[in-house]
């Protein structure tokens, strides 16, 4: 799909190449069988860099601020097939909103704050991961943080390039990922890139790459503790690692192998399984995977267990319950545990299962079928003899989770529990809701292909399941990549996520969209690539250019959109680097070194995140310049760059001039002002041989010498434009007024 850049700046196009040629020629191709057209998708698209409300927590608005990046949304003439996700800086995202409101989990874990429990992808060494120097994942999102000095702000992924597109629908961004946790003693050179593109009709095209940056010969790891004589090399990578709230999507349905699914639609199980406790193969099954609602089960194993056991235990009342204040606040909700009678009938089954997390379940009396409703049961029975107890969570309505033990509100809760659950009575156990039918079940779909269509060589597996905790409430998906990606190469996947109504018509619509599904490997010196020249003032700003175009100031080196190989140097050949400008509060770098001003401490573990170390709440900032040879730019690294630089506009002589050669001058400069036309104008002229027509009094007869903006604006009131450098060299645009036949004329090249 072509780029829209005729409006933005040249600033704003740069980023535009970086982040399209980056994702090379598969990953970005309108195929033929390509069905995401986002010019005919349905609805409306936009995107905000804005921060407000609704916010995904209120307790922590003050470190989503830190978060947010951008918002972005599809509204749907259904609106069960609309959505808006929230991007962090990572570039990933940390919030879903669809039909069912917000689907992603609420994020608990400590210290880890919108960093794990989101929508990201993870690159992993294992060689490293499983060394003495500590654990090696890189993170999209962000790093785990155990320092006090990284507590707050909250430390993210920084972002180094984005931009959005509402022509296009789509919107793409670039960070540099951390390893995990922070403060670590490894380094990581790991660019992610992700694209988000709106297909219409509920789809949300999600196109995602890792690039390996490592350069193990390069200047700043002179200093680093760890071996680096083996470069990194990705070889297990999570793309994606995500999940969503279970009490949000109860079910997971794997949709069945091909060969299957005239017997079958799906591979699922109810309860849904832990996390962690099998995987599979992509190729094992067809394509996608549904989240549902709740789907109604036509026969319940007994809560908490992967299958009925042969005779249902039986839980009798001994005495009245009672609170417990360290299971509440573990769990964040208040609980009691009840003392059960030696008629219970207690299974070995039960007792090794212990729990139901998160289950929403009735607890009815046996004798005067009353009855509550569970959030949680933390121990089915522990204990033993007359002092086995069960405990859980009666659902009291809650809007927040439990921070301060109310003891008087605890007794209540109590008194709630024992209002309905009397001694000698049998808790009889039920699922709390039967469920809805297939076609009344919301469903998001995550298309991830089979891993044959479209699929590069390598293992793909797929594991899913609770991760078994009332408080995080995350059912856990996670698709494994292993490939070999090394110093220079790429990984990319163009997956798609699906929201609508109904999982059989859900499951047409996605069954459609398997094939779409690609991924590329892509190894340096592959990438399409736009050369980059810096150019420098003096006053030590530099600014881009593109390909071959000429600019003022001094050129001080050339480099690529892409990593790039050159060949014939002196080792044979030479690899480009990503080099971003980078700034601290004041101080300014640019080049390869990311970890410029990164701080460390006495066990050598890198703060990458902290900066200064008068101010631990300043962080550094990246820009993505471009990729250039390690040394080649040097002479640029305490120079800053201008967003604003002007390489300088053409200015071309009207006919007969003192200096007939156009010529580059700075933009604020006075010259004159001649427009052009692509239709005929009365009173314009048109010369012989030429296909535009031209004037110089405009707007009422007037003749101007302007800046060059103001002559784009005085040509444009005119319903025309600036002429091109052709044109008025080759004398189309002659004899046409004012006396700036003998003038330079501005022109646009």
């Amino acid at each position: 799909m072509g780029l829209s850049t005729s409006h933005l700046s040249f600033a704003e196009q740069h980023t535009r190449v970086l982040l399209d040629d980056i994702f090379g020629d598969i990953l970005k191709a309108n195929t033929t069988n390509n069905k995401c057209i986002p010019s005919s998708a349905s609805g409306n698209f936009s995107f905000d860099f804005n921060f407000g409300p609704p916010y995904f927590n209120q307790r922590h608005i003050k470190e989503e601020k830190t978060l947010f990046l951008a918002e972005i949304k599809h509204e749907d003439p259904d609106s069960d097939r609309s959505w808006k996700i929230k991007i962090g800086k990572g570039g990933n995202i940390y919030s879903y909103v669809g039909a069912l409101g917000e689907a992603m989990p609420p994020n608990t874990m400590p210290n880890s704050y919108m960093v794990d429990e989101v929508w990201q992808n993870v690159a992993v060494d294992t060689r490293l991961k499983n060394s003495a120097a500590g654990q090696y994942f890189i993170h999209q999102a962000g790093p785990g943080q155990n320092g006090p000095e990284l507590q707050m702000p909250y430390a993210f992924s920084p972002t180094v390039a984005h931009f959005c597109s509402e022509i296009d629908r789509e919107c793409r961004f670039a960070s540099w990922g951390m390893v995990n946790p922070t403060p670590t003693k490894y380094r990581t050179k790991a660019l992610f890139m992700t694209r988000y593109r709106d297909c219409g009709d509920g789809i949300l095209e999600i196109t995602a790459l890792v690039h390996n940056f490592d350069n193990k010969d390069a200047a700043d790891l002179d200093d680093y503790p760890v071996d680096h004589s083996i470069s990194t090399n990705f070889n297990y990578m999570s793309f994606p690692w995500f999940g969503v709230n279970e009490q949000v999507y109860r079910d997971v349905l794997l949709r069945a192998n091909y060969g299957d699914q005239a017997k079958t639609d799906w591979i699922t199980q109810w309860p849904v399984q832990q996390f962690g406790s099998s995987s599979k193969g992509l190729s094992e099954f067809g394509g996608f995977t549904t989240m549902a609602e709740f789907r109604r089960h036509d026969s319940v194993v007994f809560p908490g267990l992967d299958q009925d056991p042969n005779i249902i235990p039986s839980f009798v009342i001994e005495s009245r319950c009672e609170t417990h204040r360290s299971v509440s606040l573990r769990f964040e909700a208040y609980h009691v545990r009840c003392r059960l009678h030696a008629s219970s009938m207690l299974l070995d089954i039960v007792s090794s299962k212990r729990r139901c997390i998160s289950c929403e379940l009735t607890f009815t009396n046996s004798i005067t079928n009353n009855s509550i409703d569970v959030l949680n049961v933390h121990a089915w029975s522990t204990g033993s003899g007359k002092n086995t107890f069960i405990f859980f969570a009666p659902n009291m309505q809650e809007d927040e989770p439990l921070q301060d033990y109310d003891g008087s509100f605890a007794n209540e809760v109590a008194d709630h529990v024992n209002g309905a659950l009397t001694p000698n009575s049998e808790i009889q156990i039920s699922w709390k809701d039967s469920g809805l039918h297939d076609d009344d079940n919301q469903c998001l779909v995550l298309i991830h292909g089979d891993g044959r269509i479209g699929a590069t060589s390598g293992t793909d597996l797929f594991q899913h399941g609770s991760a078994g905790s009332f408080k995080r409430k995350y059912m856990v998906m996670n698709e494994i990549h292993r490939r070999s990606l090394l110093a220079g190469s790429s990984f990319g996947r163009r997956t798609y996520l699906l929201t609508g109504k109904g999982i059989e018509s859900t499951k047409n619509q996605a069954d459609n969209w398997v094939s779409n599904v690609v991924e590329d490997l892509i190894d340096i010196g592959e990438y399409p690539s736009t050369s980059i020249h810096l150019y420098m003032n003096k006053g030590m700003n530099f600014g881009v250019t593109h390909n071959a175009q000429p600019c003022l100031g001094t050129a001080v080196c050339s480099g690529y959109s892409t990593p790039t190989v050159e060949h014939g140097t002196e080792h044979g050949k030479l690899f480009t680097f990503p080099h971003f400008q980078i700034s601290c509060g004041n101080r300014t770098y640019f080049g390869p070194d990311v970890y410029h001003f990164a701080l460390s401490n006495k066990k050598e573990e890198q703060f990458s995140l902290v900066c200064d170390e008068s101010d631990y709440s300043v962080r550094p900032a990246l820009q993505l310049i471009g990729f250039f040879a390690e040394d080649d730019c040097s002479e640029l690294e305490n120079a800053t760059y201008d967003e604003t630089y002007h390489c300088g506009k053409w200015v071309a002589c009207g006919y007969k001039c003192p200096v007939m050669e156009s010529y580059l001058t700075q933009g604020n400069e006075l010259h004159a002002v001649r427009c052009c036309s692509d239709t005929a104008k009365l009173g314009w002229t048109k010369n012989k041989n030429c296909d535009v027509w031209s004037a110089s009094r405009l707007s009422g007869e007037k003749c101007f010498d302007s800046a060059y903006d103001a002559a784009k604006q005085i040509c444009e009131a005119n319903d025309a434009r600036l002429c091109t450098k052709d044109e008025v060299e080759n004398l189309c645009t002659r004899r046409s007024g004012c006396g700036h036949d003998r003038e330079q004329v501005w022109v646009f090249s």
